[in-house]
């Protein structure tokens, strides 16, 4: 794997804001299929995207996150939040969907120093 084909996409916004987590996907699987090794870092509010059966609405069943195998399926297997968010959420990685990966704060900077790219939501 080259630097030059990496991509770190990062999710900041809570999951009621759908659209955002919806972009943040349809990029990382976009990315994925043309090649890149994608990453997902979920931060903030957007750590709560992670919990398991996340709806896009109440008057819907679909679920917003796919599951790690649909991810698995484009090669992103990289699903990462920082132990501190984790702390100041009060929750563990256990609450979450299974395969997230806890980052300290040395492995966080490493992950944005190896990204070629990075997009926000």
């Amino acid at each position: 794997m080259t630097k030059e084909n990496t991509l770190l996409v990062v999710i900041r916004q809570a999951p009621q804001r759908a659209h955002w987590l919806s972009e943040a996907l349809d990029a990382a699987m976009v990315g994925a299929a043309f090649g890149k090794t994608v990453s997902l870092l979920f931060m903030g509010e957007g750590v709560l995207a992670l919990l398991p059966n996340q709806l896009q609405g109440p008057h819907t069943s679909t679920l917003l996150l796919p599951t790690p195998e649909t991810l698995a399926m484009y090669d992103i297997q990289h699903l990462c939040v920082p132990a501190a968010d984790l702390h100041a959420l009060n929750m563990e990685t256990e609450h979450l969907i299974g395969g997230v990966l806890p980052l300290n704060e040395e492995q966080l900077r490493a992950c944005f120093a190896d990204a070629a790219h990075v997009l926000n939501f």
